[in-house]
């Protein structure tokens, strides 16, 4: 089963630059994580493998082959506290450079969705106590996904940081080409035939956030910059004259 999940592993890196979305994929920033069989498969698929530049294992052993001691990327180990398979653990992970992290009145599936799947069956009268906490421990399910998306996402943020740009343009992958033309497209604005000069927009005109905020950093909000979101577009047709704008450029992948 490991076998597998690493093969699948590699193959998704294989195939990234085949994917449509490649160009704003910024391959110097590539994190895995797996929780159990999945924590194991992601170290071992990284190990050899340098197009990752940090792993997460939750609660994954490290003992199906020889133990990874070179690794030589930011190596997140987080575990819970209450998992009868902790000496394990603890064993095939001592002497890895990796961090440690402890999740407290936890069990070992509260990793997954069963941490806030089990409390609600528990409730119900469908779960007794002592499977809820051999499943997922006796904390509380919010702060037990709370603690878990903090340290897993702060390692991640510390460990493949944005560069230079990216943070002030909200994580954008890749930077804005220059717009054509220095006019903002404004949707509200009324089509001027050839020839013509632009009609002049009195001061208080509302406009789109797109017009607004042009091409800097802030106006680049709807991935398409150039018109609203597609929930929009039927009306932003209508009132552009029956022509949809012609976006720019992709500027993030969510």
């Amino acid at each position: 089963m490991v076998d597998t999940r690493i093969a699948d592993l590699r193959l998704v890196l294989d195939r990234l630059g085949d994917l449509p979305l490649a160009p704003v994929v910024d391959s110097c920033r590539i994190g895995m994580y797996g929780h159990s069989a999945g924590g194991t498969a992601v170290v071992y698929a990284a190990r050899d493998d340098h197009r990752v530049g940090a792993v997460a294992n939750l609660e994954g052993c490290l003992d199906p082959y020889p133990k990874p001691t070179g690794f030589d990327r930011p190596l997140l180990l987080f575990r819970t506290d209450g998992f009868d398979g902790a000496a394990r653990i603890e064993s095939s992970w001592a002497g890895l450079p990796g961090r440690r992290g402890l999740l407290p009145d936890a069990n070992h599936w509260a990793f997954t969705d069963y941490g806030s799947l089990v409390p609600r069956l528990q409730a119900s009268g469908l779960v007794p106590a002592t499977a809820r906490t051999a499943l997922v421990g006796t904390g509380d399910p919010a702060a037990a996904l709370a603690r878990v998306q903090r340290r897993v996402g702060a390692f991640f943020a510390r460990r493949l940081p944005q560069r230079d740009g990216e943070a002030a343009a909200g994580g954008l992958l890749r930077r804005p080409k220059p717009a054509r033309s220095s006019t903002a497209w404004d949707p509200a604005a009324p089509r001027t035939p050839p020839g013509r000069p632009a009609p002049s927009t009195a001061p208080g005109t509302p406009v789109s956030r797109a017009g607004r905020d042009g091409l800097t950093p802030r106006g680049l909000r709807y991935g398409l910059v150039g018109g609203p979101p597609s929930g929009r577009a039927s009306k932003t047709r209508r009132r552009a004259g029956g022509r949809s704008p012609s976006p720019a450029m992709i500027t993030r992948c969510r």
